[in-house]
């Protein structure tokens, strides 16, 4: 099994890079999104579930979907290969069977950065754990 996280960094750089607070509320929106929806799409193009609304305004819909079990059940299940543990602004914990599927993950969510969102830094980590 494999944690993968991934998060941004220099954010406050990244947000605050203009004294104008339009600009100031859409970078941090973008930060916001790359650990949720943005992690989130990435999960559900392997997984076929979709855990992430677009007019979730509040998060409600995204902390409902991520307690539901059929819709994030846990990597425990003989069936399963990805475990959302964390989806929040900037940051996504992941728990992942296949280090290629992490791999996957990963290379999607920080390509998508690149594209969309050009300035925001975005790192991604795998890990191996439980392995004695």
């Amino acid at each position: 099994m494999h944690i993968v996280l991934i998060e941004t960094s220099g954010n406050q750089h990244y947000i605050f890079a203009t004294n104008k607070l339009r600009e100031n509320v859409g970078a941090s929106e973008l930060t916001y999104q790359i650990g949720t929806k943005y992690v989130l799409r990435a999960v559900g193009k392997e997984t076929k579930k979709t855990i992430w609304f677009d007019d979730d305004k509040d998060g409600s819909k995204l902390r409902k979907n991520l307690l539901d079990t059929t819709l994030n059940p846990s990597i425990e299940n003989a069936d399963v290969n990805i475990e959302v543990v964390v989806a929040t602004s900037g940051k996504a914990i992941l728990l992942v069977k296949e280090k290629t599927l992490a791999e996957k993950i990963v290379s999607e969510v920080t390509k998508n950065a690149l594209i969309e969102m050009p300035g925001l830094t975005v790192h991604g980590a795998i890990c191996e754990v439980g392995k004695d």
